[in-house]
């Protein structure tokens, strides 16, 4: 990669943002010709491989620290003072968590029917335990 000049490696990195070979080549100062020698030449290859691969792993690792704030975040709602909210998250923690390969798995009821209904008493129980006076 050492092999490259400072025009060809801007031109890899604007070649792994994904910018055409003319959009590269005017950024640059040459031809779109040049652009296309350049991107057949192993060295450039390697070059914007290596950047993608490196973005690639960067999303990742950003991904899974998102998971990981998703996945506390959800554990605090397990515990949330109103039912309602507290059995949303524990519905979507079991959703999550549930075994994909199983053939057979616990039926869980749609939020169109009993688990929607469910839900619904327990956030109307909130609202009029709320609405009396201590």
């Amino acid at each position: 990669m050492s092999d490259l000049s400072p025009k060809q490696r801007h031109a890899g990195q604007l070649i792994a943002a994904g910018h055409t070979h003319r959009q590269v080549a005017k950024t640059v100062g040459v031809t779109p010709q040049t652009v296309s020698e350049w991107v057949s030449r192993p060295e450039l290859r390697d070059y914007v491989d290596a950047m993608l691969l490196a973005a690639q792993q960067e999303t990742a690792q950003t991904l899974a620290g998102l998971r990981l704030r998703a996945v506390e975040r959800l554990g605090g709602l397990l515990e949330h003072e109103a039912p309602g909210i507290a059995l949303r998250a524990i519905e979507t923690a079991l959703d999550l968590t549930a075994p994909r390969t199983q053939s057979t798995s616990i039926p869980m009821p749609s939020d169109n029917g009993a688990w929607g209904a469910i839900i619904a008493k327990l956030n109307a129980h909130e609202v009029t335990k709320s609405a009396k006076p201590n």
